[in-house]
């Protein structure tokens, strides 16, 4: 990978991170966790560089090499790079419960509104039945207990060095 604005040979880790959340389908958690994936990159600093390498242009400014210099440079560089990934592990942990938060934001500005329609519609119609306002409320409440349970688990990584342009 070349860069003008890192020194040649600083590493870079690019960690895959998927949200799981064990809770059954009916609940289509994937309805409030927006992202199917979390990405990290981050050198070995320990800095964030996801704003200056966003997926495309990693992507691009990386380079293939032959698969016999990727197994050599990761046999000398592995202890290096479990470093990184226990950072990037680190710096997804401080991120994840922002993410759940807003999931929880999600799903409460989608249920919420459906909760008070109801619960005001049953004020005029009788035909409204208060188990389905309970089923609302019920849902909500497992739905946040999940999503609190939800953690990111690291699914992938690339390894990055950065040469003289």
């Amino acid at each position: 990978m070349e860069d003008d604005n890192l020194p040649a040979g600083t590493l870079l880790l690019e960690a895959i991170f998927t949200m799981s959340c064990p809770a059954p389908k009916s609940l289509q958690v994937g309805r409030y966790l927006n992202h199917s994936y979390h990405r990290i990159v981050t050198d070995d600093k320990g800095r964030d560089f996801n704003e200056i390498f966003d997926e495309i242009s990693f992507n691009e400014s990386a380079g293939r090499i032959p698969k016999t210099t990727a197994q050599e440079l990761v046999r000398h560089a592995r202890p290096k790079i479990t470093e990184l990934v226990t950072q990037a592990q680190k710096l997804a942990v401080q991120q994840q419960s922002g993410i759940i938060n807003q999931a929880i934001k999600t799903m409460q500005q989608l249920l919420q509104p459906e909760q008070e329609r109801l619960t005001a519609l049953a004020k005029v119609n009788s035909n409204i039945r208060a188990e389905e306002i309970t089923y609302i409320e019920q849902t909500q409440q497992l739905l946040t207990e999940y999503l609190q349970s939800a953690q990111l688990s690291l699914n992938a990584i690339r390894v990055a060095i950065v040469t003289e342009p």
